[in-house]
């Protein structure tokens, strides 16, 4: 083959990929000018986020500069997801998809039907978006906004957002939003640790070691021997939180302070011992298992026995010299 025809075959090449580009930018810029903003700015700014599926649901609020969930009683909600929840609701694009009240049964936006989402700033209604069923792509919904009769396809999942993963709306999940970590601690920033119940231990900071007292004993210990104790309990998380009520004696005490400015004191309640009926022994019994109440703060926790046993027998380390 002649240099002249390999080189007009090359162009040739080049000129259909060139085609091939163009289309394709062509075909994406027109999808892209079918989207319509539907979030506004203020909706990141949000101070109350109410989600109600006909008489059941739940509502997430920010006081004091935190997030809690309000269902029943309050619960610390998880302050990262609420925030990129807000953000993406902020910046929502949908594309039109139909228009007319006769439709809205078809997409499951009647107001008996639909997920209801209501934003407040400090009182104030921001919007209601109505959340319909799921769109044919997993991460997609349908809404529309307030007392509007159009309906949008959006390319979020909205639904599976509150743990709904039917494709039809059905009652929300506070659960979804609830924060069960309990504590993190960790030896680089640790200054005193602190446990009591009858008995006792201290673990201070004495330059880069720490000095663990136990009675009258004293041990020396590395940065290193109190991370791997620490890891055996810390991050601390809760099975579920309860009503503040059901914690009514403490039996322990973990007092604490970090160099990040972080103290304050977990009590320990009594373990209670409960059967497991998703768990049966070799003879076909049920198993049992034990919990304890936590309390930080204004909050109780229901926690593993088995996640705290380290702090009731504490690693020791090398004798100090």
């Amino acid at each position: 083959m002649s240099e002249r025809t390999l080189t007009l075959f090359f162009v040739l090449f080049l000129i259909s990929v060139g085609l091939y580009f163009y289309v394709q930018h062509r075909e994406h810029a027109g999808a892209r000018s079918i989207l319509v903003p539907l979030g506004q700015k203020e909706w990141q700014q949000a101070t109350s986020l109410e989600v109600r599926y006909q008489d059941r649901g739940f509502r997430l609020v920010k006081e004091q500069g935190r997030w809690l969930v309000v269902d029943g009683f309050l619960r610390p909600a998880k302050e990262e997801k609420v925030e990129n929840l807000l953000k993406e609701l902020a910046t929502l694009h949908g594309e039109p998809r139909a228009k007319g009240k006769k439709y809205f049964s078809r997409f499951k936006l009647n107001p008996k039907e639909a997920l209801k989402l209501t934003l407040k700033k400090d009182g104030q209604t921001l919007v209601t978006l109505w959340v319909g069923k799921r769109g044919p792509q997993w991460e997609s919904s349908f809404v529309r906004l307030g007392e509007g009769d159009e309906i949008y396809l959006v390319p979020l999942n909205l639904l599976a957002k509150f743990e709904i993963w039917a494709d039809n709306p059905t009652a929300p999940s506070a659960k979804a939003f609830v924060d069960r970590k309990v504590l993190d601690l960790k030896a680089q920033d640790l200054k005193y640790l602190a446990y009591q119940d009858h008995q006792a231990w201290t673990l201070r900071r004495e330059g880069e070691d720490f000095l663990f007292s136990a009675g009258k004993k004293e041990k020396k210990l590395s940065e290193d021997q109190v991370s791997t104790f620490l890891k055996k309990v810390f991050p601390l998380f809760a099975e579920e939180l309860v009503p503040p009520e059901e914690f009514s004696t403490s039996q322990g005490r973990l007092r604490y302070e970090t160099k990040t400015g972080l103290s304050g004191e977990l009590l320990i309640g009594p373990c209670q011992k409960e059967s497991d009926r998703q768990k049966k022994d070799s003879k076909g019994k049920q198993q049992t298992r034990s919990w304890c109440l936590l309390k930080r703060g204004e909050f109780v926790y229901r926690v593993k026995e088995e996640s705290l046993r380290a702090l009731w027998k504490p690693p020791l380390g090398q004798e100090k010299k």
